[in-house]
């Protein structure tokens, strides 16, 4: 697409030839076979007019999957901005959403509702922004953040 025209029609580029980021999530596979749904709704409903199947597979791939990219691009930019924390010898600090995040996913070993959206956010049943979204989990999450405090990961330190 350029300024919201197909720049080609007849082709459509799904999975990793379409969007790809970081594996360590290992939801490359998923994303691949939810984008090849998409597009086969797509082509279904859109099979004789290339310009009108190349739009709607553009704005759905924005709506159903662009959110999915962009949550998996902020947790790599953490990623990357920690470790260079850590290289410079001092403890990350998150942000305030991202301490929420880790207490949710610290709490998901002993927490129903946090293991049951841990498991939604990873396995790509919904993006972070719709499970803090349901009726209570807004509220639930921030008292989990209340008490939270990051373990260190065991092992050795850089030093030894």
């Amino acid at each position: 697409m350029i300024d919201g025209v197909p720049c080609a029609t007849g082709l459509l580029s799904v999975g990793d030839a379409s969007s790809c980021t970081n594996p360590s999530l290992g939801r490359g596979m998923t994303l691949g076979l939810m984008h090849v749904a998409l597009a086969r709704a797509c082509v279904a409903e859109h099979l004789d007019d290339p310009t009108a199947l190349a739009l709607a597979f553009h704005e759905r791939t924005e709506a159903e999957l662009r959110p999915y990219h962009d949550a998996t691009v902020a947790t790599d930019r953490r990623r990357v901005r920690d470790m260079m924390s850590y290289r410079d010898g001092l403890t990350p600090q998150p942000t305030p959403e991202e301490h929420v995040a880790d207490a949710l996913m610290g709490s998901a070993t002993s927490d129903q509702l946090a293991t049951r959206s841990f498991g939604d956010i990873y396995s790509c049943n919904a993006v972070p922004s719709e499970v803090m979204a349901r009726p209570g989990m807004l509220e639930h999450a921030l008292g989990l953040a209340k008490n939270f405090t990051a373990q260190p990961l065991p092992g050795p330190d850089r030093s030894e």
